[in-house]
């Protein structure tokens, strides 16, 4: 990547992910999804690499399940991130740049990250190459359907990349690359616009409400594909 990338994720790292995340936000209730799922991996000791860790934001709770390794193309986040968790590892580098010496891992993650990457065949390739056959990759990555009918989303600024993946092109990628799909759903329903502004209209969803308890709701919503994000587990077989 280039500078004025590097300078973005700079940037955006300082604004929106130096303080404490709140855990009710969306950035909260996401970690906590994937927090949940390394849970679950049936592992005996889990050897974590979280590529694009940001400022180390879900760290501190990572290195409670496992080994960890922590990387970013951004150098002020990796600042913040060894103030945030020094009990943790984390290299500032570009992911197609590091040595990583042939170190392996049996969990990989990539939270909402692959869409800032040019070539995110070449990512899902060096992150298939740096796990142990068997290992396990989360990644998460926003919803297109959904993000493009969220009135808040404004078009890309300077250094900002933003490919966002479809359902099957992001099956594809992952299945090109020898994981097997274990999940793949969507979480935190949102968005205002075309459909979404029916099916998250607050009237509509009280009336509802009294009906059918709130969770459920939530869950019919995330199954049907209206959840703001993906989330996959997958395995490696090669």
């Amino acid at each position: 990547m280039g500078r004025k990338e590097i300078d973005f994720f700079d940037k955006w790292n300082r604004d929106y992910r130096s303080g404490e995340i709140d855990a009710n936000s969306v950035t909260g209730r996401l970690g906590q999804a994937v927090l949940g799922e390394v849970s679950l991996l049936p592992l005996a000791r889990r050897r974590i690499v979280e590529i694009g860790c940001g400022t180390g934001w879900l760290a501190g709770e990572l290195i409670k399940l496992g080994a960890y390794l922590g990387l970013d193309l951004s150098p002020e986040a990796i600042r913040i991130a060894l103030n945030r968790v020094p009990d943790a590892r984390f290299v500032a580098s570009d992911l197609f740049a590091w040595d990583f010496k042939g170190e392996q891992f049996n969990v990989g993650l990539l939270v909402d990250s692959i869409s800032t990457f040019m070539d995110q065949n070449g990512c899902i390739a060096k992150i298939a190459s740096i796990l142990e056959d068997k290992g396990y990759f989360i990644l998460t990555s926003v919803n297109p359907f959904v993000y493009s009918r969220m009135s808040w989303v404004k078009p890309p600024v300077e250094g900002q990349i933003r490919n966002w993946l479809k359902r099957p092109v992001l099956r594809d990628l992952l299945q090109c690359h020898s994981f097997e799909i274990l999940k793949f759903h969507t979480i935190l329903p949102a968005g205002d616009k075309g459909l979404l502004r029916y099916t998250n209209a607050p009237k509509l969803n009280r009336m509802l409400g009294r009906v059918f308890p709130t969770s459920w709701l939530v869950k019919a919503k995330e199954l049907a594909g209206l959840g703001q994000y993906f989330i996959v587990v997958s395995r490696l077989n090669r």
